[in-house]
């Protein structure tokens, strides 16, 4: 699974892009520079009733202001765009069509195979494929 690009949230937080909000990005990169919301406000020239509006995700900030938030905390706002892959809409239909105690138990299994990877590799005993099979 694709990161979100912006290191503050990579490496604080390690959410998926796909949950990444604006007011998790502010958030998260104020809390990182030792912020408070009045600080930051006044670093990006903004006021500290807007910054709490953006962290509780009343608004969302245009992304030029967003950038500008983001520099005031000493991170740069970083913007991709991805080809669009089918598949993935494929699998949240199917999640969508579950019930809630299948979704559950399947994400229990997903996380307890992932754990068990992890701890694979991290034992080092996960061997790289051979090709062809």
């Amino acid at each position: 699974m694709r990161r979100c690009h912006a290191a503050v949230c990579d490496t604080l937080c390690g959410m998926p892009d796909s949950l990444i909000t604006t007011w998790h990005l502010v958030r998260s990169a104020r809390k990182a520079a030792g912020l408070s919301q009045l600080q930051l406000a006044s670093r990006a020239g903004t006021s500290q009733p807007a910054i709490a509006r953006y962290e509780a995700g009343l608004v969302s900030p245009d992304l030029d202001t967003l950038a500008r938030l983001l520099h005031a905390c000493g991170h740069r706002l970083v913007v991709d765009s991805v080809p669009f892959d089918p598949i993935d809409l494929r699998q949240l239909q199917d999640s969508i069509s579950m019930s809630p105690a299948r979704r559950s138990a399947r994400n229990r299994r997903v996380t307890a195979l992932a754990a068990t990877a992890a701890l694979a590799r991290r034992e080092g005993r996960v061997r790289p494929l051979r090709a062809g099979g």
